[in-house]
């Protein structure tokens, strides 16, 4: 469960100062792993982004939320998940929860 803390606002409703996470589809050599998740916070200054990289499960809602936590403490949080979908292996599969 995600602490309250670290509940995003919707990007569209965000003021200056709200934490945000958004979708964030990473391609490479033809594909997109769609599953990616970007946190930072609204109206910041340009930050360095640190890579948060999942285990072999794929990406889940702790690393969502290490993202987020890293954007409350002036970093932007990327969360990315490096496993293509296919049809014997889909997220569904490895139980992505990062909705």
């Amino acid at each position: 469960t995600t602490q309250d803390h670290l509940q995003p606002a919707p990007a569209s409703e965000a003021a200056d100062g709200d934490l945000v996470v958004e979708e964030f589809p990473i391609s490479f050599d033809g594909y997109t792993y769609p599953h990616g998740r970007i946190a930072y916070v609204k109206g910041r200054q340009p930050t360095p982004v640190i890579l948060v990289h999942h285990n072999y499960a794929g990406c889940k809602r702790f690393d969502v939320d290490q993202a987020a936590y890293l954007a409350l403490c002036g970093y932007v949080g990327l969360a990315v998940d490096l496993y293509p979908e296919c049809e014997m292996y889909t997220s569904a599969d490895r139980s992505v929860n990062v909705d």
